[in-house]
C-alpha cells in the first residue's frame, strides 16, 4: 500500500495512528515501522498515540530512529476523562471507566518519562472540548513541561455530523486565552508543523471485518460490541 501510494506523491513523514492505540499491541506497529524504515531509511517516522503502552516502546521506538512521538493528552483527571470518553480499553477487556481512566493518567505519565529518557522528540497533542476539558489546558501544559516534553498543539474540536455525541466547538476567544496559556509553560506549535502535515498515515486495519466491511463503533449508549465468528474458529465479525 505504501509503495502505491508512494507512486504518486512523497511525503514528508509516515505515520501511525489510530483508530485504536498504535502501542497497546506494538507488535504490528513497530514491524511496521521496521518494514518502512529498511525499505525507505531516509523517510522520517513518527507514531501518534494515547500512551497506553508508550513505556514499554520506548526504547524501539528509539532504536527506530523515528523523528518523534505525538502523544494525545486531552485530560489530567478521571472526571474529565469520565466526561470525554465513551470507553477505554487499556488491554483486551473494556474496564469500568473510572478504573480506566485512572490507568490511562498512570500510564501517560509513564510514557512521557520513557520517551524523554530514550531521548525521543515528544510533542503534546491537546484538543479542547469546551466545558468538559477547558478547565485543564493549562495543567496538560505545566505536566508537559514539568515531563520534559518539547512542544504542546492546542487545538479546537470540531463537531461532524459523524460525532456521536454533540459537543460544543470553542470559540476563536477560547482558543486565543488557552493557546496563549500553554504557549507561557511550553513552546506552542501549529498542527499544521507537526505530524499531520503532507504525512501519510499508514493504519492498522483493525477496524474492518474479514470481508473488508467497518465494525460497528461504541458509543455512550452501547458501551460493548458483539462478535461472531465467521469460520466457527477464528472471531472475526
Amino acid at each position: 500500500m505504501l509503495d502505491t501510494l508512494m507512486e504518486k506523491e512523497t511525503p514528508d513523514m509516515v505515520g501511525i495512528t489510530g483508530p485504536g492505540d498504535p502501542l497497546v499491541s506494538p507488535g504490528p506497529t513497530l514491524e511496521t515501522l521496521k518494514l518502512v524504515r529498511d525499505k525507505h531509511p531516509d523517510l522520517p517516522l513518527c507514531v501518534t498515540a494515547l500512551g497506553i503502552g508508550g513505556a514499554d516502546s520506548a526504547k524501539a521506538l528509539a532504536e527506530l530512529g523515528i523523528s518523534h512521538v505525538t502523544l494525545l493528552k486531552d485530560v489530567m483527571s478521571v472526571e474529565a476523562a469520565s466526561k470525554l470518553y465513551a470507553w477505554i480499553r487499556p488491554s483486551t477487556k473494556t474496564m469500568p471507566l473510572d478504573q480506566a481512566a485512572a490507568i490511562l493518567l498512570e500510564e501517560q505519565d509513564a510514557s512521557l518519562k520513557a520517551f524523554k529518557a530514550q531521548g525521543l522528540t515528544v510533542k503534546i497533542n491537546v484538543t479542547v472540548y469546551p466545558g468538559v476539558n477547558d478547565h485543564e489546558v493549562e495543567a496538560i501544559a505545566t505536566w508537559a513541561s514539568e515531563g520534559g516534553a518539547d512542544y504542546i498543539n492546542v487545538q479546537p474540536f470540531l463537531p461532524s455530523d459523524d460525532d456521536d455525541v454533540a459537543l460544543d466547538a470553542p470559540d476563536s476567544n477560547m482558543m486565543m486565552d488557552l493557546r496563549d496559556t500553554a504557549g507561557r509553560l511550553i513552546p506552542l506549535v501549529s498542527i499544521l508543523q507537526g505530524c499531520e502535515r503532507r504525512v501519510l498515515c499508514v493504519t492498522e486495519l483493525g477496524n474492518k471485518g474479514a470481508n473488508g466491511t467497518p465494525l460497528p463503533k461504541a458509543t455512550p449508549e452501547k458501551p460493548n460490541v458483539a462478535v461472531v465468528s465467521e469460520n466457527g474458529m477464528a472471531v472475526d465479525q
